[in-house]
C-alpha cells in the first residue's frame, strides 16, 4: 500500500494534478475539493521512509519524471499543444507545411531551370 501512496505522492503536487487524474478516471474522491485531496496525499507520506530498492513503482515514477524533464518531451508537448490541439488546427498545420513544401520545390526547380 505504501508503494502506491508514494507513487501518488510523486504524481500529485497540486490541485491541478488531482483534477487531471480525476478527469482521466485514475482517481475518484469524495472529499470537498481537489486541494484537500492533494493536501491529504502529500501529508500521508511525510513521516514514512521509502525503501527505493523494494518498490517497483519507484522506478516507474522516476522514469516518468526523467522523461517529462527532457527537452524532447517538453518540445513535443509544446508542439502538440499549440499546433495539434484539435483536428481543425492539425489539418490547417499540415496544409500549411504542405504548401510550404510545394513552394520550396517550385523555387528549387525555378533556380535549377535558370
Amino acid at each position: 500500500m505504501t508503494a502506491y501512496l508514494f507513487s501518488f505522492d510523486g504524481l500529485i503536487n497540486s490541485a491541478k494534478d488531482v483534477a487531471l487524474l480525476h478527469y482521466k478516471g485514475v482517481l475518484h474522491h469524495s472529499l470537498g475539493s481537489n486541494r484537500e485531496v492533494a493536501k491529504l496525499i502529500n501529508n500521508l507520506c511525510k513521516e514514512v521512509v521509502r525503501d527505493k530498492d523494494e518498490s517497483y513503482l519507484y522506478k516507474v515514477v522516476d522514469d516518468a519524471n526523467y522523461y517529462c524533464g527532457s527537452s524532447y518531451a517538453r518540445t513535443r508537448a509544446s508542439l502538440v499543444h499549440y499546433y495539434l490541439s484539435s483536428w481543425v488546427v492539425g489539418i490547417s498545420t499540415i496544409g500549411a507545411f504542405f504548401a510550404l513544401y510545394l513552394t520550396f520545390i517550385q523555387t528549387a526547380s525555378g533556380i535549377a531551370g535558370a
